[in-house]
């Protein structure tokens, strides 16, 4: 009979543990997705500066005009949006002119609007700068004013009774008087009792080279936070809506260089200060990401082993060559202090007064003999130092242990 040997399964192997990521690779990809990262906030602040401007028709923040541009569209005006004077249509017979602030404007670029605006049917200046009246060479200066709700008071198509504007604002006071000018929304009902002319809203009739002219001071009262209330609504659509074409026309820091320049932020671009702050947090992370300490310290054994006494016999000689006879003893006094410190128990922070006391005390030996050998003046010689040495030794050599 024959006997077969069963064939035994085979033994399962154990997993092989995939090896861990090395840090170093672990820490380039944190590296990278922080630059990516910044990158990307950079890309986003520069594509979302233009609709974070003020009363800007793209802005839907709190601050912007772009429910006031929608409702101007749903109402059949064709609104189109000017960004400088270079593109400024060649006509705009019969239409609305918009003017969105005049801090980008000088006299030389003011002259040049007038100019292109003279056969518009309206041009309306609103959130008007200090310049103002050098720009359109009108008689008027600006005077910051309450915010509360505000009343016409004055005789104009563009307002109804009961009205009321809220968020009004800056006041536009006549430098000079001009009888022909309409002013509206005055600060209160009596301002204009003794003898002064302003409101914030102030009109000035067409004429032969000009249209008509509104300046008013209430843009704020058309922002998307603002326009919903009272009759502000009402007013923007009066105001800007009477014809079938609006052009919206904001000025841009290339207008402002047909004249003299103001500051210096006027004629950079609105996107640098954003820019230049995200590329320095951008540097200040790579600096900490790259400067920081990537681990504790390692200690590792010498490749060969020094007897200590070569060490001092090293340093005693580095001394000696170098004529440091005052450093060297400094370095026994300091070292003979520290022994008797813990000699006597009074620990590495005693005074050397109190040491050299204590020694006195404890020796029997003069305190100034002692204070002169462990606290006195290093000596500058080189038998002054082997003699103070050998005193040094000698008074811990006759100490009791």
């Amino acid at each position: 009979m024959t006997l077969t040997a069963q064939p035994q399964p085979p033994t399962p192997s154990a997993p092989t543990p995939s090896p861990a990521p090395k840090p170093r690779r672990i820490r380039a990809a944190y590296h990278a997705v922080a630059v990516l990262a910044a990158l990307a906030l950079i890309v986003l602040s520069l594509l979302n500066v233009s609709t974070e401007t003020p009363y800007d028709p793209e802005n839907s923040g709190p601050n912007g005009w772009q429910a006031l541009h929608e409702v101007l569209e749903d109402q059949g005006v064709s609104v189109e949006v000017v960004r400088g004077l270079n593109e400024f249509p060649s006509s705009v017979d019969g239409a609305t002119v918009l003017v969105v602030g005049t801090t980008n404007l000088s006299p030389e670029s003011g002259k040049d609007l007038l100019q292109q605006t003279a056969a518009a049917d309206k041009m309306v200046v609103l959130s008007p700068a200090s310049n103002i009246g050098s720009v359109l060479d009108l008689p008027l200066r600006i005077s910051s004013g309450s915010t509360a709700p505000r009343e016409p008071v004055c005789n104009s198509p563009i307002f109804r009774d009961g009205d009321t504007i809220s968020e009004a604002g800056d006041t536009l006071i006549l430098t000079t008087r001009v009888p022909e000018a309409t002013t509206c929304l005055p600060p209160s009902a009596g301002f204009e009792a003794g003898g002064a002319q302003g409101g914030s809203l102030v009109s000035f009739p067409a004429s032969d080279t000009s249209p008509e002219l509104w300046v008013g001071g209430v843009a704020n009262a058309f922002t998307n936070a603002s326009v919903t209330q009272d009759a502000n609504a009402a007013l923007a659509l009066r105001l800007l809506g009477r014809t079938d074409t609006l052009y919206w026309y904001i000025p841009t820091s290339a207008d402002l260089a047909l004249g003299n320049p103001q500051t210096l932020g006027d004629v950079l671009p609105v996107w640098l200060a954003p820019t230049a702050a995200m590329l320095g947090v951008t540097a200040l992370a790579a600096m900490f990401i790259r400067g920081r300490r990537l681990g504790p310290i390692v200690t590792e054994p010498l490749p060969v082993t020094i007897k200590s006494m070569e060490l001092v016999d090293a340093r005693a000689r580095l001394y000696e060559r170098g004529d440091a006879n005052a450093h060297a003893y400094r370095a026994l006094q300091l070292a003979a202090l520290a022994r008797w410190a813990k000699l006597l128990g009074l620990g590495r922070g005693a005074p050397p007064e109190s040491i050299v006391a204590e020694i006195s005390s404890y020796t029997g030996a003069n305190e100034a003999h002692v204070a002169s050998l462990l606290v006195g003046k290093p000596v500058s010689d080189d038998k002054s130092f082997v003699q103070a040495a050998r005193d040094l030794h000698a008074l811990e050599e006759g100490t009791p242990r």
